[in-house]
């Protein structure tokens, strides 16, 4: 299992391709995974190159246990994850599979949400 970034905000697109996979996806190792900028700096770094906007992640953000038929995420920060855009409030878990998409999200002035960091699960 891994997490590939699909997209990070200040990024483009090409240049999202054009990173070295090791960049691009969190490899998931059997078992128990934190994710975060404490975790995965570089990735982070490389994923959102604005600091303001990184910060916006917690330094664990999401705790995932892989298993054979997809994998288990609890949001371990106050800041609310997405799965296909459906918000998850910290310690809420839900089982996820293969091509659903993780996404964190900031409030803008209006009350909508922005969606800065994409991440996509892949087998």
């Amino acid at each position: 299992w891994r997490l590939q970034c699909i997209h990070g905000e200040g990024i483009a697109p090409e240049e999202l391709a054009a990173m070295p996979a090791e960049m691009r996806e969190v490899q998931l190792v059997p078992g128990t995974n934190l994710i975060g900028r404490h975790h995965q700096p570089c990735n982070f770094e490389h994923w959102l190159p604005d600091q303001l906007c990184r910060y916006c992640v917690s330094r664990t953000s999401i705790q995932i246990i892989t298993g054979a038929h997809g994998l288990h995420i609890t949001n371990m920060s106050s800041n609310t994850l997405y799965i296909d855009r459906e918000g998850l409030a910290k310690g809420e878990s839900r089982h996820v599979a293969q091509g659903q998409v993780l996404s964190f999200a900031r409030t803008e002035a209006a009350g909508s949400f922005t969606h800065f960091l994409m991440l996509q699960v892949r087998v």
